[in-house]
């Protein structure tokens, strides 16, 4: 039986050759987004089935910033449409708006509205900030419902290093978890100011980035960031092609706004249930659920406590992203039913085998190919060069040392021109390749890492 993930699905993919599980990711973050706001799981650690996607390729082929924008269509006309419903007003204005808003006649003041309603649709998306801008934005909020939305996540993972960006990293992972928190900063003159973070945010993410080794650092994976986001992948884009002039594209605009506007129907109906979100619907797993994904997060404890390194590290929280994946599953089949239930019943809505199968399937490929996403963190590329590159300059050095290896730091004053943060990447490329292995220290008089040929 099909569902709005499903529908969403049939939607897009004959008008776009994106990778299907990019399109499915798409259509998860829209469940997510619209409709997951009203529900929680009590059982689960996070309780609320906020997906924080991320689609990965190569530049241009995938199509990523296409099927994002497609997304955006479907939740900016759903949500516009919710603001209406609910008659949101702004604020947050000054006094003298304030003023200005309180003369004017009601005609006029229904249109000043109608213009916020839209306005907040945007300014509940953010695509990248410093810590303190994305706070202020948080703060300014009539509402706890935000979108974690860019096209570029690799430069938003490139800034976070940067001094001026500090915070971004750990005010993310309240968001995911709708946890509150404090920034202090220093003020003008001196004096210290504070952005608070309101607790129970509501906060999903379906951003775009090219190949992970561009911009992942292996500090990201460790201090858990990372960990809250699915990365998806796509080394091989070969299966799917479509021409880019297609007669029937221009049918698939009045699609997404029909399809949009049957998300809103449902969250009208329940928006009324919850008192507009005040309250929340409690999803429930059956107990064959209950016991996949337990099962699911012990074989992931096992693989770590075997092997402990970044790629069982990364994985942690893939039952996580399961659960969260089927509770979306089972939001996805509200259509089905809703009209005639009653708050009683959805209390008791429960996730089925169904929901699961779907999101297992969903997720194994992209688990497959994590292993392939840390062993590319902090690599290169070699290109055949018509003249000896640094990379094999390293090499040669390492060579040329003979049985006992060199010391990093040796190393390093030979190369003269090379950078600390490139040699380690040459010589962790060249180990990756099985060129080169690292000399165990016999002791802690070692004098620090040393390499050697491994023909040696």
């Amino acid at each position: 039986m099909s569902d709005l993930i499903d529908e969403w699905c049939g939607i897009v993919e004959p008008y776009i050759d994106t990778p299907k599980s990019f399109i499915e990711g798409a259509g998860i973050f829209i469940t997510s987004t619209l409709l997951g706001r009203f529900v929680e799981c009590s059982i689960m650690p996070s309780k609320r089935p906020n997906t924080w996607n991320v689609i990965s390729s190569i530049p241009g082929r995938a199509r990523r910033s296409s099927i994002q924008s497609m997304a955006d269509k479907v939740i900016h006309r759903a949500l516009y449409g919710y603001h209406q419903h609910i008659g949101l007003k702004e604020i947050f204005r000054s006094e003298k708006k304030q003023k200005a808003y309180d003369d004017l006649d009601n005609s006029a003041k229904a249109q000043k509205d109608k213009e916020y309603q839209w306005k907040a649709v945007q300014l509940t998306q953010i695509e990248e900030g410093t810590a303190p801008g994305i706070a202020d934005r948080i703060t300014n909020m009539p509402f706890k419902e935000l979108r974690l939305c860019s096209t570029e996540m690799s430069a938003v993972f490139q800034k976070m290093a940067l001094k001026y960006n500090l915070g971004v990293e750990a005010l993310f992972s309240k968001m995911y978890y709708g946890e509150p928190g404090s920034i202090l900063l220093s003020g003008g003159g001196g004096a210290p100011r504070m952005r608070l973070i309101p607790p129970n945010l509501y906060v999903t993410m379906f951003s775009g980035m090219q190949e992970p080794k561009q911009c992942i650092t292996e500090h990201m994976i460790r201090q858990g960031l990372l960990r809250r986001m699915v990365i998806d992948y796509k080394p091989d884009l070969s299966d799917r092609w479509s021409p880019p002039l297609n007669l029937d594209r221009k049918f698939v605009d009045p699609k997404l706004e029909k399809y949009a506007d049957k998300l809103l129907e449902i969250m009208k109906r329940l928006s009324r249930l919850t008192h507009e979100g005040e309250s929340k619907l409690d999803l429930m797993f059956f107990p064959d659920v209950y016991d996949s994904i337990n099962s699911y997060s012990e074989k992931l404890d096992k693989e770590l406590d075997n092997s402990p390194n970044l790629t069982t590290i990364y994985k942690q929280s893939f039952w996580e992203h399961l659960a969260k994946f089927s509770i979306n599953r089972r939001i996805a089949r509200f259509d089905n039913k809703i009209s005639t239930l009653s708050a009683f019943d959805l209390t008791t809505l429960m996730v089925e085998e169904r929901d699961y199968k779907k999101s297992i399937n969903y997720l194994t490929p992209i688990e497959k190919n994590v292993p392939y996403i840390i062993e590319s963190i902090g690599t290169v590329e070699i290109d055949m060069p018509s003249r000896e590159s640094s990379i094999e300059r390293v090499y040669r050095y390492i060579q040329e040392s003979g049985v006992d290896g060199i010391l990093r730091m040796k190393l390093y004053r030979k190369l003269g021109n090379v950078l600390s943060e490139d040699l380690d990447k040459f010589t962790k490329t060249l180990v990756t390749q099985g060129r080169v292995c690292v000399v165990p220290q016999k002791d802690k008089k070692g004098g620090g890492v040393r390499y050697k040929d491994v023909r040696d």
